[in-house]
């Protein structure tokens, strides 16, 4: 029978699901009950709104988009439907007195409507990831709840924090992304093992090299944005980097233990099957239109037009997004063991940071902050190690480089776009919820980031493997 490795996490997660989550839970909620008992009304407020508006704009999405059916007329006729009825609830939302004071109504149910017709028109590519993705979700706003039970008793000590707005909307970004990459594991596991516990750990352990990837990257980002603010680096860093595990773990463990609970593999299994069956003909167009010249020519004018566009972006570099982008490749060396995963994710949030700022200045439109870019940064960082830690695990010595990327995009590209878009989401909940009003701007450009990104990884892949080799 194969085996994977499922390390320590994995065992946690998977083989004893019910002690871990109890365990969470527990601690999140005390966590959050004191905290809370140290703040004012205003805070409890906002804080209200925030898990609210994490709670509609995330899993109540990824949970509808789930129940899409199969036929394609009908599943778009559900997917509006139910995107129109979200959107019209701001009209019974408007009518009453507000509950929730803080909380932006429009951006909220507008983000959540916009997210249940992308998820369930496509839900064919991703159906088997948001069926699983929903304990992951709901593990966030559980962690975002003890999160701000932590922020609340930090204030109440008289502790300046620097960076709260963009902690919680970095966590939630990754959190969200995380909840959708433990369900694509366990889908691809589900084709090669046969025991449900041992692919939920598997999957679980997979999850622990990007979680500790963000973590660095996440370290020198706060970092370098607290110094060149003034501002206390050391207290930036410790506070991000607790908000980050509080909100991503629990998504994590408490993912991977609803999955260890399943029954058996087949149904995700043929799940799996069915989305790749479907995909089959898109992925021969694929490697036909990416022989190894063509990639290398296109990866070679993607450089010329990098230098061209930086000397027509007035927008410079900043010095936190050079140090984002240079640790990125660092961590990534570390993290994920391949240089060439780290090239290609260097590049690929080089090439796209730039033309995005691009974009927005030919579109006469104001460039994000640093603080949002560099979030965006982060987060990309992070949605572009999951394309390329699938190629890596691709390799094979008997496939031609166009086989090895096929075989990652197949595996990979659509539950990139089902992250990206949840991750874009679970950002722009931060501003929905009155705690970060820069992340509408950081959730706006993670979807640029991600699209750019997107659009380079294919033939970066093959060009790459047609450089260094295919071993």
């Amino acid at each position: 029978m194969p085996q994977e490795n499922t390390g320590l996490v994995g065992e946690i997660a998977a083989h004893r699901p019910i002690l871990a989550a109890s365990v969470i839970a527990t601690g999140l909620t005390a966590l959050a009950i004191s905290g809370f008992r140290a703040a004012g009304i205003g805070y409890i407020e906002r804080a209200d709104a925030m898990l609210f508006a994490a709670a509609i704009m995330t899993a109540a999405p990824a949970l509808i988009a789930a129940f899409a059916p199969r036929n394609f007329w009908l599943r778009i006729v559900y997917a509006l439907t139910a995107a129109g009825l979200i959107f019209g609830a701001r009209r019974i939302a408007a009518s009453h007195a507000p509950l929730l004071p803080t909380l932006d109504m429009n951006l909220c149910l507008g983000v959540a409507s916009l997210l249940t017709l992308f998820l369930g028109a496509g839900a064919p590519l991703w159906r088997g990831i948001l069926a699983n993705a929903f304990v992951g979700l709901a593990a966030m706003v559980l962690g975002l709840a003890g999160a701000l039970g932590l922020a609340a008793l930090f204030s109440s000590n008289g502790e300046i924090l620097f960076g709260v707005g963009a902690a919680f909307g970095v966590s939630l970004g990754l959190a969200g992304a995380m909840s959708a990459f433990v369900p694509a594991q366990f889908a691809t596991k589900s084709l090669v093992l046969t025991d449900v516990r041992q692919a939920a750990a598997a999957s679980a352990q997979a999850a622990t090299a990007p979680f500790l990837f963000a973590i660095l990257i996440s370290a020198v980002s706060f970092a370098s944005l607290a110094h060149s603010s003034g501002a206390a680096w050391f207290r930036a860093i410790y506070f991000a980097i607790a908000i980050i595990g509080l909100l991503t773990v629990p998504s994590i463990i408490l993912g991977a233990g609803a999955l260890a609970k399943r029954i058996s593999l087949a149904s995700p299994a043929r799940e799996e099957e069915t989305r790749k069956g479907g995909l089959r003909r898109l992925l021969d167009l694929l490697r036909l239109a990416l022989p190894a010249s063509s990639s290398l020519a296109f990866v070679a004018m993607l450089g010329i037009l990098l230098l061209v566009v930086s000397f027509e972006t007035r927008t410079p570099i900043s010095i936190p997004e050079i140090a984002v982008i240079a640790s990125a490749g660092l961590f990534a060396l570390a993290a994920f063991v391949s240089v060439r995963t780290a090239l290609m994710i260097v590049a690929t949030l080089a090439i796209s940071t730039r033309f995005s700022i691009f974009l927005f200045e030919i579109s006469a439109a104001p460039a994000p902050a640093v603080e949002a870019r560099l979030a965006a940064e982060l987060i990309a960082a992070i949605l572009f190690s999951w394309l390329y830690l699938s190629w890596r695990d691709s390799r094979n010595p008997r496939l031609k480089t166009r086989e090895v990327t096929r075989r990652a995009i197949g595996q990979a590209y659509f539950a990139y776009i089902a992250a990206a878009a949840l991750s874009s989401a679970a950002i722009a909940a931060s501003a929905a919820g009155g705690v970060w009003p820069n992340g509408e701007a950081a959730a706006l450009f993670v979807l640029i980031l991600a699209i750019a990104g997107g659009a380079i990884a294919p033939p970066l892949m093959t060009a790459t493997g047609a450089l260094f080799g295919r071993d």
